[in-house]
Order: structure tokens, then sequence, then C-alpha cells
């Protein structure tokens, strides 16, 4: 049995990882022996799965600090990578773009934007930047909290529905997320279930993270120059507030109408309004009232509440984050149980993922349809 082997040069051409193997994060050496036979630094596991075909950035040292040990996910316009930070000892999740992706002004522009934005949220239920900068090619990366756990939307395509005070207790927590953004003048516009993610922590209850600012908007202070065209809606239709299919400025309130989709949804076990095409569904968004919810969700307090939010009028809507949740504090469990049996996995939604099994773990960015979000 080989102990090591192939140190494996930056930038260089790599191989495909293969079971059993490990990583030494201090010097790129692949082995299968616990510690490294050149340097007595501690391996690391080599998650899984790779992509079939080979992967060039496998054992690169990006930035002179995070050694990538894995692969998460990628999109149209970048991937993401799992990554040991060389300083800290720690998992992170690495955002990268694709080389050809840098020849769009666009495209460049909105990561940037991107890490400026999340880099100023704080708040624990949102997604976590910690760094942010290029490589020695001169491609950017952004370097964000490496989550573990599933999104909500794996949730419900293997469960279906919730009970209605787990709903509630995801959605008091997304809010808080929300509050904070909207506090600093950001529209997220495009939450959805792929966007919000249940991470498994220590003791069990599981703590949700928005995630996927790559669409969001900033509507006051310091704003940049517009990254979409105007009028450009931008967004998922099943979760688009009314105001935002007929491209109207946005605030927080079309936020909470999305969330008020995502907890019928949760409820029901369907969406509220659904159609043949993209249009289809904006149409009945700004025409049809919602279904009724199922007659087993017997709060009427609590289906009030999610009528108002789904209210067509961003007027009749609630007036803020913060309002919304107070109202669905009543309602909700105490804590977000984790599921029976579950173990820590490593991220990636839908938009980077590559087969719907890998939905079920973790990345912390989608590619947004049409969007040149990664």
């Amino acid at each position: 049995m080989r102990q090591s082997w192939t140190h494996v040069p930056t930038g260089g051409p790599l191989q495909r990882p293969v079971p059993g193997d490990r990583l030494c994060p201090t010097c790129g050496t692949v082995t299968v022996a616990a510690a490294c036979l050149d340097d007595g630094s501690a391996t690391v596991g080599l998650p899984g799965p790779w992509p079939e075909r080979p992967q060039p950035r496998f054992g690169q040292l990006v930035a002179g600090r995070y050694r990538i040990i894995g692969w998460l996910g990628s999109g149209g316009f970048g991937e993401v990578l799992d990554a040991w930070h060389l300083g800290t000892r720690q998992r992170v999740a690495l955002k990268m773009l694709h080389s050809d992706a840098h020849s769009r002004a666009n495209v460049v522009e909105r990561f940037r934007h991107e890490a400026r934005l999340l880099a100023g949220l704080r708040h624990p239920n949102t997604v976590r930047v910690h760094d942010f900068g290029e490589t020695e090619a001169g491609e950017l990366f952004l370097c964000m909290e490496r989550l573990e756990g599933e999104s909500l939307e794996a949730v419900l395509e293997r469960d279906g529905r919730l009970a209605p005070g787990q709903a509630a207790a995801i959605a008091v927590e997304v809010l808080g997320a929300l509050a904070e953004a909207s506090a600093c003048g950001v529209v997220h516009r495009d939450l959805k279930p792929d966007h919000v993610f249940l991470c498994d922590v220590p003791g069990g209850a599981r703590v949700v993270k928005v995630i996927d600012f790559g669409i969001a908007k900033v509507v006051a202070g310091d704003a940049p120059g517009p990254l979409t065209a105007e009028g450009l809606v931008v967004g998922t239709p099943h979760y688009m507030s009314p105001e935002q299919i007929r491209g109207e400025a946005l605030d927080v309130r079309s936020d909470l109408y999305a969330l008020g989709v995502v907890l019928y949804r949760c409820l029901a076990g369907r969406l509220p309004f659904d159609g043949p095409t993209g249009l289809a569904v904006a149409m009945a968004h700004l025409q049809q009232a919602p279904p009724p919810l199922p007659d087993d969700i017997d709060d009427p307090r609590f289906e009030g509440h999610v009528l108002q939010a789904l209210a067509k009028s961003a007027g009749q809507r609630f007036a803020s984050a913060a309002d919304m949740a107070a109202a669905l504090k009543d309602h909700a469990d105490a804590a977000i149980q984790p599921r029976a049996g579950a173990t820590a996995a490593a991220l990636a939604g839908p938009g980077v993922a590559t087969t719907r099994a890998q939905r079920r773990h973790a990345v912390v960015v989608q590619v947004a349809d049409g969007e040149a979000a990664v």
C-alpha cells in the first residue's frame, strides 16, 4: 500500500482523488496516512463526491492560505470548493469565478457586489463571509463559512410538508436575517427554499442560514450603480411578488411575500401558484387568490398571517420583517428539530449540484436562471 505520493503543484495538472486518499493541507502531498510523511502535519480526508471530469483545482493553494480539498458544486459562472485554511486550520467554502467569466464585466461586478454586501451583514441567520480576494492568477474568490446540513428544498422534496410549529420556527429565523438586511437597505429578491439552509449544529437543534445574495439589490444608502437593466425582472417566478413581476421598486415587503410562498408550501406541500410556464405562474401571482390551506391546518390565526404575507398589495402585508416575526413567534416551536439519523454533510444547493442527491448536501450559493450569480 502506498503511503505518500505526488506533491500537488499549484495550478498544475492534477489527478482525481480516489476513496481513502488524504491530503496534507500544508504541503499538498496526497497520502493514505494520518500524518504527512514529509512535514508531520495531520492530513485531512478528501470529501466526495468529485465530478467525473478532472479537477485542476484539487490540491491547489489559493492566495497562499487556502488548500483545496474538495468539490462542492459548480454553476454557469463559477464553482464552490471545499478548502482548508492553513492559518486557522478550519474548513471553509471558496466560491470562485470561472476564468472565462472574468471577461464579462457585469459578472465580475456582481461578484464584487455580493462580497461587499455579505461582508456588511452580521446576523447569525445570514451566511458569513470571511474573506474576499484575488488569486495569483488574477481569479476572484469569496471565502465563506462552510455549512453542514441541508436546504429547506431538500427537506420538502423528502418530507413533503412540515409541522406548523416547525415551519413557523424556520420562518422566524429567516425573518431575523431579512430584518438586518432591510435595515442595511438590502432586498434579497430570490428568497426560496433552496436559499434557506438548515445547519446541523452540536446539540441537535438546527440553525437557519439565509444564503445566496447574488441577485440582492441595495435600495438605500451608498448603493452602487445598477447591476441589472432598468425594469429587468430577476428572481424565481414561483416565489416572486407581484411588484417584482411588474419590475417595480422593491423593499422588504417583496421578500416577505416570497417567505409567505415558502410558508404556504411548507404547510400545504404544494405551491400556492403554479402553471406550465413562467408567464402562467407570474399571471397567477398577479391575478389569483391562493387556494385554501389543507383542513388539518386548524389555526386560523396562523393561516391569516400566511395569507397576509401573500397579499397582492405590498401595503396590505406586514410592514416589516420584525412585525411578521412577532406575529409568527406564538406559533413557532422552541427549536428546529434535526432529521432523525441525519449526518453532517458538505453542502450543495440545486443550482450548483449535478444530481438531485447532491441537493441534500451543502453549498452556500446557487446559480439564478439567466443571472450572473454564481
